[in-house]
């Protein structure tokens, strides 16, 4: 996952998003939702394949093995 400066960063691409724009979500409200599903294993961090390159995203529900 990107850090959150990273143009990559998933609540940044979010608040780029017009619907997003258009009904007033900051991406801090965005990042405060992301930390929530987090912490409570709604979503998790993991990669977008199993080799070495694959890119780390959010999946949903808890890690396997986790």
């Amino acid at each position: 996952m990107a850090g959150q400066t990273s143009p990559e960063f998933g609540p940044t691409l979010i608040a780029a998003l017009p619907d997003t724009k258009k009904e007033g979500v900051r991406k801090r409200e965005l990042v405060d939702a992301m930390s929530r599903l987090l912490a409570t294993d709604r979503i998790h961090v993991g990669k977008t394949n199993q080799t070495l390159k694959g890119k780390k995203c959010l999946l949903p529900g808890r890690r396997e093995g986790g």
